[in-house]
């Protein structure tokens, strides 16, 4: 394959790529024949150019495809994509992130016109629960996006292409009920790129859900809105040029609340642990930013249960009481002891030992950080992801299915089958848990190795039931299997990583127990709402 062929390609590329919003289709069917001729049916790539002519291809393709609504498309660009990224003919340049962003796209591309397939056809009640399924069915698909996007993001140094990657990834969260992900996503994707009307006006598409189904701090809510919804509108031209005139017209239609509460619910920003929490949105409490409320009188942590249905003659409160109040404290110890290491990793740097610990540590000449610290940092990561597994065990608990509690995994508790193809029938079985199962169900395939969050599972496993040595990066350590060696800067990013999963899990938790009690109720004549957000 000669250059001047190459350049054929990109040249096309260049002017298709203009062409999407006006003829979808007719780009489609040029860009395949172009590519076909010129590299053929087997896609043998030899070479860095040819690789990265294809991945410009492929991205005018994917976003046909996606205009078109042409699966057939989107199958042939996620093919293309694969080829290009196994080559390995792009690592370490420019257009690795691009190539990894593209097969990710097709990816999600698959899949939302699978899910919307299974919306018109479904009646107007199963329509959750069908679209629930179809995600399921591809969540191999799903779970390598979601890994993907991710890591397109961090190998990108570009503002815009990192905002794109951030926030194709909360959108992926947000289509599966993963609210709490995806909202962390959306605002990471402005902190690279504050013109991204596109995540702005997503995230305030979720917002507006999140206010509708009834979570508390409407005020502090409705001007977070406010702010994204303006921020959308006044970035229109950036949401054109990634998703199309129809997303910029929606986030025009939309009006402003008009709310004059502050963007973060109040805490006291001179309680360095309190403005820490709010910095890593760690609180558990049913506001996006900040602490809530009771900040102030040092009582915030405030979610939980509101009503239960009990018909039982006990004198005693339901047990979910008791089994939230333990899980709440329990993510409450680790945050702390997440919180007391990074302050000393802060003021110190770790290059001597505290004057508190009591401990004598044998030089290791390898950079090593002993002492109660590090294993602080160890212990909060470890406690943090134990929360996932309790999970399920309330799960378990209180939707009465009845498995041995001392046998209960959150990551294989969601699923009717150890091969993971169906959402378990005693769950979803109840009116409205479609969407919260399967953002569990998720959550758990994405603690899998190889996977969105498999890292840090891997960390709690080496912290478990062996030895995490972290240092201080002067020197690379080989991990063994007695031993899995981590940097420090590693660590504090994992704790708040396993921390973050913890309290998402935490609040779909509740999210999902607060549907069953709306369900329980309504058959007991008794009219409430659905207290979940939902994509659906």
């Amino acid at each position: 394959m000669d250059r001047e062929a190459l350049r054929s390609v990109e040249a096309a590329t260049l002017f298709l790529d203009s062409k999407v919003d006006e003829d979808a289709e007719r780009v489609l069917t040029m860009i395949i024949g172009l590519v076909n001729d010129v590299f053929g049916e087997r896609l043998s790539l030899t070479s860095f150019e040819q690789a990265a002519t294809l991945t410009n291809a492929a991205s005018v393709l994917i976003n046909a495809g996606n205009r078109a609504s042409d699966l057939e498309a989107l199958q042939t660009g996620e093919d293309w994509m694969a080829n290009v990224v196994e080559s390995g003919l792009l690592v370490g340049s420019r257009f690795e992130s691009a190539a990894i962003y593209n097969l990710a796209n097709s990816r999600l591309g698959i899949t939302d016109l699978n899910v919307r397939r299974a919306w018109r056809e479904a009646s107007e009640d199963q329509r959750a629960a069908a679209c629930a399924e179809v995600r399921l069915a591809d969540r191999e698909r799903l779970r390598q996006a979601r890994q993907e996007l991710s890591r397109a993001a961090s190998l990108t140094q570009d503002a815009r292409e990192r905002g794109m990657r951030l926030c194709n990834l909360a959108n992926t969260f947000d289509y599966s009920g993963r609210w709490v992900e995806a909202y962390d996503a959306y605002v990471g994707a402005l902190d690279a790129d504050p013109s991204n009307g596109n995540a702005a006006g997503n995230v305030a598409v979720l917002i507006e859900r999140v206010i509708s189904a009834g979570w508390d701090f409407e005020g502090h809510l409705c001007a977070l809105y406010d702010h994204y919804l303006t921020l959308a509108q006044d970035n229109r031209a950036g949401t054109v040029s990634v998703a199309g005139e129809g997303a910029a017209a929606r986030f025009d239609s939309m009006e402003l609340l008009g709310s004059d509460e502050p963007l973060t619910a109040p805490f006291d920003e001179a309680d360095p642990y309190q403005a820490w929490v709010s910095q890593h949105r760690l609180a558990l409490v049913a506001a996006l930013e900040g602490l809530g409320s009771d900040a102030h009188a040092g009582r915030w942590d405030t979610i939980t249960l509101r009503t239960v249905t009990d018909s039982s003659s006990s004198h005693q409160a339901p047990a979910i009481f008791a089994i939230l109040n333990v899980l709440k404290a329990d993510y409450l110890v680790a945050r702390r002891l997440a919180f007391e290491a990074d302050q000393l990793i802060e003021e110190t740097g770790c290059w001597s030992q505290q004057d508190e610990d009591p401990g004598v540590y044998t030089e290791t000449l390898n950079y090593a950080v002993y002492g109660e610290v590090s294993s602080k940092l160890v212990l909060a990561h470890r406690a943090a992801l134990d929360v996932l597994d309790k999970t399920a065990v309330a799960v378990n608990e209180h939707l009465q299915v009845g498995d041995d509690p001392t046998k209960v995994s959150f990551r294989r508790f969601w699923f009717e089958d150890k091969q993971r193809t169906k959402l378990r029938a005693a769950l979803v079985q109840h009116e409205g848990l479609s969407s919260a199962i399967l953002s569990m169900a998720e959550l758990a395939i994405d603690m899998a190795p190889e996977s969105l969050y498999g890292h840090a599972q891997d960390v709690r496993n080496a912290g478990t039931h062996r030895f995490v040595l972290v240092h201080r990066d002067f020197r690379e350590l080989d991990s063994t299997a007695t031993m899995k060696a981590m940097t420090l800067a590693g660590m504090r990013t994992t704790c708040i990583q396993s921390l973050t999963v913890a309290r998402a899990a935490f609040l779909y938790l509740v999210a999902l127990l607060e549907v069953f009690e709306a369900g329980k109720a309504r058959a007991d004549g008794i009219t409430v709402p659905l207290y979940l957000p939902t994509t659906y």
